[in-house]
């Protein structure tokens, strides 16, 4: 009995418990649902995400939840060009207010295909080695689309690179905030650049800037001929042996304004260049006219200069304004500017300062007799010269050396005063002094000197025009210190 009832016990407990287990087994192995609307209070631990779904994830959130951003790139420092300087062709430098065109032709460039507007080469040349190779401080934007932004206007601010493997445009913008560079950009590139602050000086070139403003520039030692001409006519050439007395120590001769070859003296002629090289400079430069508005015309005075090696410079001189500036232009030129007319002290320059001031310069070795005359005195002294033996005689009297060497001392000293402005009476002069040749048979010649004043000589050699003064003290103590020597001399 009591089995029987243990039994029918025993199958509903088990029942029950295969039913919890049932139910245990349903409800731990389901996932637990939350509601959409019930915030979750317990965090889900969530399975660990494959690199690949990480990559996809990112995108999709940065796709839809992040604004746009640029990408990340290397904003550092870049050469962003570099060209060698045998491949340039020209170059323009285009502005709102001006246009500057470089363009190489041979070994110069000229500027807006102009030759004649006096440009330095070496500032030409300094700007173009500015632009050969350009490296960036920095990259602004990776962005385009709005260059204002950066003061880039490239309608209006252009720089061109023309070279023999094509083309490069520069569009150059404004200074940054610091003053450390310009921003740039240049065509074909994505990318807005900082670029060295030296570059955006470049972009403020004008054409005065470009401009030679040193207007004589010559070796003094190097000039074939040189004349002025104005009212005075200055022509100073090479120097030639005009005749078979004087001596061969001279540079040059003028050949004008005088009607006879004068001897330019070293002194005369150094002093006279100092006031040309390299001191005379531009003032302002004439961009518009003609060269005769301005009193510049083939009747102008001009500076004249020919070189040994072949070349020449004009200077051309006009009108003088009332500022004491004067209009010039050099010929070959179509330039045409102004000049301080202090800086052309030339023009003021007198015939005279040039002229060597001995009246004849005679060689002891070109000669064998020289004579002084005059109404009191008649001094005759001769070199006899047998070998390498030389004998000294004055009026028939041997003598030493030095006295001999004295009294032609005396004549050599004489120096010149001035211009003879007058007309002169040359019938019968007050003094002669000759000299002859050696070994030249009778050749003579005579330096002779005429009533000018009660204060002055006219001199003049042979024939030819008194063109001279000297002062009569100098010819009063010359024939007194003569007499003395050749007193003595004679032994009186």
């Amino acid at each position: 009995m009591i089995k029987k009832h243990f039994f029918l016990w025993l199958i509903p407990a088990v029942i029950a418990v295969g039913i919890l287990m049932a139910y245990i087994l349903i409800v731990f192995n389901k996932p637990i649902e939350v509601p959409l609307k019930q915030a979750v209070e317990t965090p889900v631990e969530k399975p660990i995400e494959t690199p690949v779904e990480m990559t996809e994830k990112a995108q999709k959130d940065s796709i839809i939840e992040k604004p746009i951003e640029e990408p990340v790139q290397d904003r550092g420092p870049k050469e962003l060009y570099k060209i060698q300087a045998e491949n340039v062709l020209s170059l323009e430098f285009i502005s709102e207010n001006e246009k500057l065109s470089f363009v190489k032709q041979g070994l110069k460039w000229s500027v807006n295909n102009d030759n004649y507007n006096r440009i330095d080469q070496q500032k030409v040349i300094s700007t173009v080695e500015n632009i050969l190779s350009l490296d960036s401080l920095e990259t602004i934007s990776f962005n385009t689309s709005e260059p204002e932004k950066w003061g880039i206007r490239q309608s209006s601010q252009i720089i061109k690179i023309h070279t023999s493997n094509g083309l490069i445009t520069l569009f150059p913008g404004s200074v940054n905030p610091s003053q450390t560079g310009y921003y740039l950009q240049i065509k074909g590139k994505d990318e807005i650049y900082l670029v060295k602050d030296s570059f955006g000086e470049t972009l403020k070139l004008n054409l005065d800037d470009l401009r030679d403003r040193n207007l004589i520039l010559f070796e003094k030692s190097g000039i074939e001929t040189l004349s002025i001409q104005n009212e005075k006519q200055i022509r100073i050439i090479p120097y030639k042996k005009y005749d078979q007395f004087t001596a061969d120590k001279f540079s040059y001769m003028l050949e004008a304004p005088y009607n006879a070859y004068i001897p330019v003296s070293k002194e005369g002629l150094s002093t006279f260049l100092n006031t040309l090289s390299p001191s005379i400079q531009i003032v302002d430069f004439i961009d518009e006219g003609l060269p005769e508005d301005f009193g510049i015309d083939e009747n102008s005075s001009r500076l004249t200069v020919k070189e040994k090696d072949g070349r020449s410079f004009e200077l051309l001189l006009g009108t003088v304004t009332d500022s004491s500036k004067i209009f010039g232009k050099v010929t070959g030129e179509k330039q045409i500017f102004t000049l301080n007319r202090t800086d052309l002290s030339f023009l003021d320059l007198k015939p005279f300062d040039l002229v060597e001031k001995l009246p004849h310069l005679i060689s002891m070795e070109s000669i064998d007799t020289f004579m002084i005359t005059n109404d009191d005195l008649a001094v005759i002294a001769t070199i006899e010269r047998r070998g390498d033996r030389q004998m000294y005689a004055v009026n028939g009297m041997e003598t030493e050396e030095k006295s001999f060497n004295a009294l032609y001392e005396k004549i050599q000293e004489l120096t010149l005063s001035g211009e003879s402005r007058q007309i002169v009476n040359m019938e019968k002069p007050e003094i002669i002094i000759s000299y002859k040749l050696y070994d030249g048979g009778s050749l003579w010649t005579h330096l002779n000197f005429f009533s000018y004043d009660d204060k002055h000589l006219a001199v003049a050699r042979n024939e030819e025009e008194a063109l001279f003064i000297i002062e009569r003290t100098q010819l009063n103590e010359m024939l007194k210190e003569i007499t003395t020597t050749v007193d003595k001399i004679m032994g009186f």
